[in-house]
C-alpha cells in the first residue's frame, strides 16, 4: 500500500513537472510571436524616410497594444533651450485620433481632463519607466536610453510589474532605432532649413543685381497676381544694353520680343500721348499683336509709359474675364512707374558697378596666378580655350560672355582659404581635400555678390561635377552640369596636364589629349572633349603653320606682357621659340624640354618619341 501511494506520488510530481515545462513553453513561444510581431511592426511602421511625426505616431500605437490609456504623447529634446517639444500624440478612443502636435484634435474623453502640454523641461523627466503625477493626473513616463525621446501615457491608475518590464525591455530593444530616426530626420530638416535660408539670400541678391527678378516682382505685386501671365520691358532706343528684359510667360519669347522692331514700334503708337493703354479681346488693337503672344493663352494687355526709361508690356491669361478686366487708376499706374523708374536707375548703376567688381576680381585672378611661376598666365589660358570650345558648341553671345567670366575667375574662391594649403606639395589629405572642395562655393559667391551674374555663378559653382555624378558639391549627372561648368572642367584638366608643379612634371601634349579622351563619358562631357581636341587637329592642319609652332609661344600660354617684353622670343620671328637663346621660360614655370608648345610641334610633326 505505502509503495502505491509513493509511486502515485512519484506520477504527480511528473505531471506537475511536465505541465510546468509545457506551461513555460506556451507562455514563451506567446512572448516570441509578440516579440517578432512587435518587431515585424516596427520595420514596417519606422521608416527613415518618413516625418518624425508619423514615425513618434507609429511608436505611440505599439505602445498602445501594450497598455491601454486614453493619452498618448511623445515628445524630442531640443537640445538648445533643453526642452522636450510635443510632436505626436495618440488618443484610441477618440472618433478622430490625432499624430501631430497641433491642439486641433486633442479633445479627450468627457471624463477625462487631461491634455499633453506641448513643452516640457528637460530637469522634469526621469530616465526609468515609471509613474509621475503632473498636479492630480497620474502618467506613466518612460524615455529613451539617450534621453532624446520622451514618452508619456496617461492617465493610468495602475500600471501591473509585468507590463513596466516589458515596456523598458522594449526601450531597450529599440532606443537606439527610435533616436537615429529622430535624429537622422532632424538633421534633414536643419539642411532643408539652411537650403531655404541660403536659398532666400540668393533670391535677394537676384532682386538687387538681376533687373528681370526686380520687374517680375514689381509686376506680381501690381496685379495682384490676378490674372498675370507674363510681361516685357522695352528699353529706349538710347539704351541698347539688356535692350528687352522678359518675364513670366514671356521669358522663353524674349529674342523675337528684342528682334520684332514692328511691335515695338506699334507699342510706341497705340501708348502716345497717355500714361497707360489697357487692351482686351474686345478691342480691334488686340488682334494686331504678333500671333506668337496671342497664342500664348494672352488675353489681355496692359501697356505702359515708362519716362525716359522705356515701355513696359503686361500680359494677361486668356481665362481673364473681359467684364470684369483690370482697369487700373491713375495712383496705381503712377505708384508702378515710379517703382520701374527706381529700379531702372539702381540696376544701371548696379551695372556699372558689377563691371568695377568683375574687373577687379579679374585682375585679382591674374594677380594670385603670376604670383605662382607655374600658374603664370593660368586665369586667361581658362577663358580663351574655354571660349574655342564654347563657340564650337554653339552657345550665345551672351552665354560665351558669361563663359569667359567663369573661366577666368573658376578659382577665385581659392584666395578665401588657406594659402599654405595652395602651396602645398603633393597629395591632400582627407580633410585638406574637403576644405579644398570649398573654393567652387566660395567663388559662386563672390561672383553672384560682385556682378549678380547668376548663369557664370552657376557654372563655376558646378565645374568639378562629373558627367558619371560622382563630382561636387552636388553630385550632379550628364546633361543636369551647365553646359559651362563642363567646358570648364575639360580645359581646367588638360591645364592640369599640360602644366607642370615644383614636385611634377607635365605631361606632354599628346599623353594631355589621351587623358581627356579616356575620361570622356566618365568624368568629362566626351562632346566637349571631342570638340577640343578637333579644334586642335584642325589647327595642325592649317597650312601657315608647317614646321613652326601652332602661334607664338606667349599666346599659346597666354604669358603676361611684363614677363613677355623682357624675353627675347617676344622681339624674335623664329618659327620655333625653343631655339631662341637666353629664353624666360622659366619665369613662368615652363621648361622647352616639356613644355607643350614644343611636345605639340613634335607631335605634329611626327618626332615625339614614344
Amino acid at each position: 500500500m505505502t509503495l502505491f501511494w509513493f509511486i502515485l506520488l512519484i506520477v504527480f510530481i511528473i505531471i506537475v513537472i511536465l505541465g510546468s515545462l509545457l506551461f513555460r513553453q506556451v507562455r514563451w513561444r506567446k512572448h516570441y510571436e509578440t516579440e517578432m510581431n512587435r518587431m515585424e511592426r516596427m520595420a514596417q511602421e519606422i521608416r527613415p524616410t518618413a516625418r518624425i511625426e508619423e514615425n513618434l505616431a507609429a511608436v505611440l500605437r505599439i505602445l498602445s497594444s501594450m497598455h491601454e490609456a486614453p493619452n498618448y504623447a511623445a515628445y524630442v529634446l531640443d537640445k538648445r533651450s533643453q526642452r522636450y517639444i510635443l510632436k505626436a500624440t495618440l488618443h484610441p478612443f477618440d472618433k478622430f485620433s490625432n499624430t501631430g502636435p497641433s491642439y486641433s484634435g486633442l479633445a479627450v474623453d468627457s471624463r477625462e481632463k487631461y491634455l499633453p502640454p506641448m513643452v516640457l523641461e528637460a530637469d522634469a523627466t526621469r530616465a526609468s519607466v515609471q509613474v509621475i503625477y503632473e498636479g492630480e493626473v497620474p502618467l506613466l513616463s518612460m524615455q529613451t536610453e539617450g534621453k532624446l525621446v520622451l514618452f508619456r501615457i496617461g492617465p493610468v491608475y495602475r500600471v501591473a510589474k509585468p507590463i513596466r518590464m516589458e515596456m523598458r525591455k522594449f526601450l531597450h530593444q529599440y532606443s537606439k532605432l527610435i533616436e537615429d530616426v529622430v535624429a537622422l530626420e532632424t538633421a534633414r530638416l536643419q539642411q532643408e532649413i539652411a537650403s531655404l535660408g541660403e536659398d532666400a539670400v540668393k533670391k535677394v541678391a537676384r532682386l538687387s543685381t538681376d533687373e528681370s527678378s526686380a520687374l517680375e516682382l514689381i509686376v506680381q505685386s501690381f496685379t495682384g497676381f490676378s490674372g498675370y501671365c507674363g510681361g516685357a520691358f522695352f528699353r529706349a532706343a538710347e539704351n541698347e544694353e539688356q535692350a528687352v528684359i522678359a518675364v513670366g510667360a514671356l521669358r522663353g519669347l524674349r529674342s523675337r520680343l528684342k528682334q520684332d522692331q514692328e511691335l515695338q514700334d506699334m507699342l510706341k503708337t497705340w501708348i502716345e500721348g497717355r500714361p497707360y493703354c489697357f487692351i482686351g479681346r474686345q478691342s480691334q488693337e488686340f488682334y494686331q499683336l504678333p500671333g506668337y503672344l496671342t497664342v500664348s493663352d494672352v488675353g489681355a494687355v496692359l501697356i505702359v509709359q515708362i519716362p525716359q526709361q522705356g515701355i513696359l508690356l503686361i500680359c494677361f491669361g486668356a481665362d481673364l474675364d473681359n467684364k470684369n478686366a483690370l482697369r487700373p487708376n491713375e495712383s496705381q499706374i503712377q505708384l508702378l512707374v515710379d517703382q520701374m523708374v527706381q529700379i531702372s536707375s539702381f540696376s544701371s548703376l548696379h551695372r556699372r558697378l558689377g563691371r568695377s567688381y568683375s574687373y577687379m576680381l579679374w585682375n585679382l585672378s591674374n594677380m594670385v596666378d603670376d604670383f605662382n611661376p607655374y600658374t603664370v598666365g593660368y586665369s586667361e589660358m581658362m577663358a580663351r580655350y574655354s571660349l574655342v570650345v564654347g563657340k564650337r558648341m554653339g552657345m550665345t553671345e551672351e552665354e560665351l560672355r558669361d563663359l569667359a567670366l567663369a573661366a577666368h575667375l573658376s578659382n577665385i574662391g581659392v584666395i578665401g582659404l588657406n594659402m599654405e594649403l595652395l602651396s602645398k606639395e603633393g597629395v591632400f589629405n582627407d580633410a585638406e581635400y574637403e576644405s579644398i572642395k570649398l573654393h567652387v562655393q566660395i567663388g559662386a559667391s563672390m561672383i553672384l555678390i560682385a556682378s549678380g551674374n547668376e548663369r557664370a555663378a552657376q557654372y563655376v559653382l558646378y565645374h568639378h561635377e562629373r558627367i558619371d555624378g560622382l563630382g561636387f558639391p552636388e553630385g550632379l549627372k550628364g546633361e543636369d552640369i551647365p553646359l559651362g561648368a563642363r567646358i570648364i572642367h575639360v580645359i581646367q584638366v588638360f591645364l592640369a596636364k599640360i602644366n607642370g608643379r615644383a614636385w611634377r612634371t607635365p605631361l606632354s601634349f599628346e599623353k594631355a589629349l589621351e587623358t581627356l579622351q579616356q575620361a570622356a563619358g566618365t568624368q568629362l562631357d566626351g562632346r566637349v572633349v571631342n570638340a577640343f581636341v578637333d579644334w586642335w587637329k584642325e589647327r595642325a592642319q592649317m597650312p601657315e603653320v608647317n614646321n613652326r609652332t601652332l602661334a607664338p609661344c606667349y599666346e599659346l600660354c597666354c604669358t603676361p606682357k611684363h614677363i613677355c617684353q623682357a624675353c627675347p622670343v617676344y622681339q624674335s620671328a623664329a618659327p620655333r621659340c625653343w631655339e631662341v637663346g637666353n629664353h624666360l621660360c622659366k619665369a613662368h614655370g615652363r621648361e622647352c624640354k616639356t613644355c607643350f608648345v614644343r611636345t605639340e610641334f613634335l607631335y605634329r610633326n611626327k618626332e615625339f618619341v614614344h
